[in-house]
This record gives C-alpha cells, structure tokens and sequence, in this order.
C-alpha cells in the first residue's frame, strides 16, 4: 500500500523535494519514492525518485535502505509516494520538502 507524502490536489504550484530517507525492516523488501497523479500500484508504477534495498549491518537484518540527498522540483498536480513492494516489520520513513 502505497503512503501518501504529498496529495496532488495539496501540490497546487509545485514543490521541492529536499532529501528523504527511509530505513524499513523485512526480509526481501524494496521501497520507492514516487511521484504519480494518483497513487502507485506497485514500486515501478510512477516516476521514481528514489529506489534501493541494502542489508544494513546497523539492525543485523534485512532491511530497506534508501536516501535521497539532492533536491528535485516536483511539478504542480503531481503527488509523492512511499511504496514497498511487501509488508514491513517496521522502520522510518522521511522527507523534506517545501510546497510552492
């Protein structure tokens, strides 16, 4: 299920994705930062911002790993997404951003 960061209708003149980061825990698990006119169906449906899976020593299991340390423009009546591709045993998901 895909987790709303940002409604289209809320990105009436554009945005400015800052950074986001998410560190989520799961066996096989891959997440992604999409931008869509509507929410994702799955982890490819949408533009992705940021896509990635690391196993993360830190937690000793697997775990999504993802960050995004550059900014990027975000058209007007467009949304932003956190999508994984499989349920979560929990983690942290963030972004900064500014509406226009």
């Amino acid at each position: 299920m895909a987790q709303e960061v940002i409604s289209p209708a809320a990105n009436a003149r554009g945005c400015i994705i800052h950074a986001a980061a998410s560190m989520v825990r799961g066996p096989a698990v891959l997440s992604s930062l999409i931008v869509k006119t509507s929410a994702p169906a799955n982890i490819f449906d949408g533009q992705a911002l940021a896509i990635t899976s690391g196993y993360s020593a830190f937690t000793n299991s697997d775990a999504d790993i993802l960050k995004l340390d550059r900014e990027f423009f975000v058209p007007a009546g467009l949304g932003v997404y956190f999508i994984s591709n499989k349920n979560r045993d929990g983690g942290m998901m963030q972004v900064i951003y500014s509406l226009l």
